[in-house]
């Protein structure tokens, strides 16, 4: 065996018994490790609440690092400190047994601080001008950017409430988000002044019925007319559209889209509509979709929590459409084209609007020349003849404007509950568990997490994408795709 004394090409080579051995392991054993540079207290945060760590975990991981001379991790009572920098003042809270809430000024207002320190480097290199200058020299730049529109990261919470989702609930709870937003104040801060504007977009379609006072799930929340009137595209082009500014909903219309396509390949080879004979031809398409793709579509789940039909299903099967037409029997040239215009409203760039109307416009001919005798969905109507006019009224691309995030924090809700939040009472409860969500969606926080999976993506597959801590991304509000529809064109 032998052992290199020295650095570099020129050192000597020893033997592993000659008598300078244990002279050379001393003095190895000697040197000075290398400095580790420690976590700021906002990123120990960061990789606290990313990983999901209680207290004694991090506690366990903060001293078996320091017990093999890695000083990495800053004492959790640093790291509990820029917790609490997250929350907001005990004035801002209503906490009952069954409800806690935040008020909507304050967390706007803090939400705001926040990311103005993710942007303080850059907002302090400007030069001094007068406000007048500094607004005409932005206009129209986007000064942040959420990286992640449609994750829990950035889901601020408004409201935990312990009741049963009612319409009068519903109603109770629109006039109460309405006078906070109608008595929003500006905020003034030495370097900038923010007003808000909030859209209610991240709502399914229960919701929407409720705040548009449509009485039935069959009938159309923005033109009005009914199932039976879906398929008649020259009433329905006549009719005005509204309500436009609750969006589209667009997880639940790649669910809901799927859900008509299926249930339409129950009805398709049948020459008399039986209830028995539709129970064996959905047998066999969900049959077929267990077999060719390995999906588990329209089974009940156990403890009566829906069924198994979501949206990943649905993407997995709009993603290969002649597997879908081949386990349905739908066309698939409708299947793609459906498919194409879900990944259209889901995409993060702006939409060409006179493409997409025309593109949406001869999907619904193609579906009223081949299944004229079955109704669209709600859903599927909706998409097809109102997209485009959803798509004009938004502010910013459709894509960001989707419910995603609200429903998957249902999730996190469940796991904060469970491992961060206090048992002996229910307000206990009910408070950490708000005060944990405040601090997992909070923006400084989840800005250095999306930047460090940035960077991982990027050592990985050799791709740089935009950093947005500490950078200002000089990104106009408009990116037009004037190509039209390609189903790998979106973002």
């Amino acid at each position: 065996m032998l052992l290199r004394d020295g650095a570099g090409r020129h050192g000597s080579w020893r033997e592993a018994g000659s008598p300078g051995r244990g002279g050379l392991l001393v003095s190895r054993a000697a040197e000075t490790p290398e400095p580790h540079h420690s976590l700021t207290t906002e990123e120990a945060l960061a990789v606290t609440v990313d990983l999901d760590l209680t207290k004694a975990q991090y506690s366990n991981m903060r001293l078996t690092a320091e017990e093999h001379g890695c000083k990495l991790y800053p004492a959790y009572k640093r790291v509990a400190k820029a917790k609490a920098e997250c929350l907001l003042p005990a004035s801002a809270f209503t906490v009952l047994p069954d409800q806690a809430q935040v008020d909507l000024q304050p967390l706007l207002d803090k939400t705001t601080t926040r990311l103005l320190q993710l942007q303080k480097p850059v907002l302090d290199s400007l030069p001094g001008r007068l406000p007048i200058q500094l607004v005409l020299h932005w206009v129209g730049e986007v000064i942040w950017r959420n990286p992640t529109p449609s994750s829990t990261r950035f889901c601020r919470p408004i409201r935990l409430q312990l009741a049963t989702e009612t319409k009068a609930v519903s109603q109770k709870e629109l006039q109460r988000v309405g006078a906070e937003i109608s008595a929003l104040q500006p905020l003034s801060t030495p370097t900038a002044v923010v007003r808000y504007e909030l859209a209610m977009t991240m709502v399914d379609g229960k919701m929407v019925n409720v705040a548009t006072g449509t009485a039935s799930s069959q009938r159309c929340s923005m033109c009005g007319l009914t199932l039976r009137k879906f398929n008649d595209l020259t009433a329905v082009a006549a009719q005005p559209v509204t309500n436009q500014q609750y969006g589209l909903s667009t997880l639940h219309c790649w669910l809901r889209s799927f859900d008509c396509l299926l249930h339409l390949s129950y009805r398709l080879p049948l020459q008399e509509d039986s209830k028995e004979r539709r129970q064996q031809r959905k047998a066999e398409v969900q049959e077929a979709f267990r077999t060719r793709m390995g999906l588990r579509v329209d089974e009940p789940r156990a403890g009566g929590s829906g069924n198994s039909n979501d949206g990943n299903t649905a993407r997995r099967a709009f993603r290969s459409p002649a597997e879908f037409a081949a386990c349905t029997g739908v066309d698939q040239e409708l299947i793609d084209r459906v498919g194409t215009v879900l990944q259209a409203v889901s995409c993060l760039h702006r939409l060409d609007i006179d493409a997409l109307s025309a593109y949406c416009r001869r999907t619904a001919e193609l579906y009223v020349e081949r299944y004229s005798h079955h109704p669209m969905s709600t859903t599927l109507h909706k998409l097809l003849s109102h997209s485009a006019a959803v798509v004009e009224s938004c502010h910013l691309p459709i894509g960001m404007m989707s419910e995603e995030a609200a429903e998957a924090t249902h999730k996190r809700v469940r796991q904060y509950r469970l491992r961060h939040t206090r048992k002996d009472s229910r307000i206990h409860t009910i408070s950490d568990l708000l005060g944990y969500l405040l601090v997992a969606s909070d923006p400084l926080l989840s800005s250095l997490v999306c930047s460090a999976s940035r960077r991982l993506y990027a050592n990985r597959h050799g791709q740089q994408g935009p950093i947005y801590h500490g950078q200002l991304q000089p990104q106009t509000w408009l990116c037009w795709q004037s190509r039209g529809f390609t189903r790998h064109g979106g973002g």
